[in-house]
């Protein structure tokens, strides 16, 4: 090969290789050029974002309180009902201490601590309910002899006060408030209830079945679903009652005063009521039949839809009283005063009036 050939291939070469270091030069700046302005933009950015940092701690450090204050009432009202809890525990133990003691002020105060539990913690109503029926069931039970005693004095009429703590307890439990009871019932049969005040209250949803409630004051009561089968009442006054669905079957009313009193869906059938007192009284949808009625009095009182079939109404004193859909059929009604009355769809089929007085009376047939 010629030298001017080799020299020309040199310098060729020697060209590209300056042209190759040129555009590596020139990519290089180009790569600083565009890392300089990325860097110079991060940099005009980074105050903004600190600044919203900044601006942002107060909020963050106000939420994080509001999360830690939650957490710590939610602490504290558990602690607080636990302790609470804890307290009705020992006042529960103490009460019911105290009515086991033989000192009466003593029970008394037991009584009553259980009341302020009922008040202070609803949950436990239920449990107090209990409690008290069972001490009154314990402190008034009724002996066979005593039951076959008083049934025996019953021609005699009947005074007499109830024990202090008992009458306390009954008190308790009839003015207990409403809406806690979560199914609880006041459960005293064949308890001894003589001389007990229930006047003005709320007899509601109670057992009292075969129990003892000679000369009890009852009057402007409300009674409501009320089991007295029976139970003995005799002499007792419940003038001015509310008696709703209630049963009273078999029950002892010698000379009960229900005066003015309201008796719906009740039943008395087969219910020993000689001498009770129904004037201006309310009976509608009531069963009294088999009753004995020997000499009541129904004066002035409005019947609807009672069934006094086969009832005995001897001398029962019925002026001015309305009757209205009565089933009368079978009853002995001798002797019975019905001047003034308003018979309206009475049945009186097989019904004896020998000797009653009719005279100015409505709707008899006629003999």
């Amino acid at each position: 090969m010629r030298t001017s050939q080799i020299r020309s291939l040199t310098t060729r070469a020697s060209r590209r290789r300056a042209q190759n270091r040129t555009r590596r030069i020139i990519q290089q700046r180009a790569i600083r050029r565009n890392f300089s302005d990325q860097r110079g933009n991060n940099d005009s950015r980074h105050p903004q974002r600190l600044s919203l940092l900044v601006a942002s701690l107060p909020g963050i450090a106000a939420v994080i309180a509001l999360i830690f204050t939650w957490v710590s009432v939610g602490q504290a009202k558990e602690q607080l009902r636990v302790s609470e809890q804890g307290q009705i525990t020992d006042r529960f133990n103490a009460a019911i201490v105290n009515l086991d003691s033989k000192t009466m002020d003593l029970r008394l105060g037991g009584v009553y601590g259980l009341q302020q539990i009922m008040r202070d913690s609803p949950r436990d109503q239920p449990t107090v309910i209990s409690v008290l029926s069972a001490f009154i069931r314990e402190h008034g039970q009724v002996t066979a002899q005593e039951v076959a005693k008083r049934y025996k004095l019953l021609d005699e009429p009947y005074e007499n006060r109830a024990p202090t703590d008992i009458q306390a307890a009954i008190n308790v439990l009839t003015r207990r408030p409403n809406g806690s009871d979560a199914g609880a019932v006041v459960d005293l049969d064949q308890a001894d209830l003589h001389g007990m005040r229930f006047q003005g209250h709320g007899v509601k949803l109670a057992q009292l079945s075969g129990a003892t409630l000679r000369g009890a004051l009852l009057s402007g009561s409300n009674m409501e679903r009320v089991d007295l089968s029976y139970a003995i009442l005799g002499d007792a006054r419940l003038n001015d009652t509310l008696i709703n669905r209630s049963d009273m079957q078999g029950a002892i009313l010698v000379r009960v005063q229900l005066k003015g009193a309201f008796i719906a869906d009740t039943n008395i059938s087969h219910g020993w009521l000689t001498g009770a007192q129904f004037s201006s009284a309310t009976l509608t949808g009531d069963d009294l039949s088999g009753a004995l009625l020997w000499s009541a009095k129904f004066d002035h009182a409005s019947l609807a839809d009672v069934d006094l079939s086969k009832a005995s109404l001897s001398g029962a004193d019925m002026t001015h009283a309305k009757l209205t859909r009565v089933n009368l059929n079978g009853a002995d009604l001798t002797n019975a005063d019905l001047r003034g009355a308003v018979l309206k769809g009475t049945n009186l089929n097989g019904a004896a009036l020998d000797g009653a007085k009719i005279d100015g009376a409505v709707g008899l047939p006629r003999r």
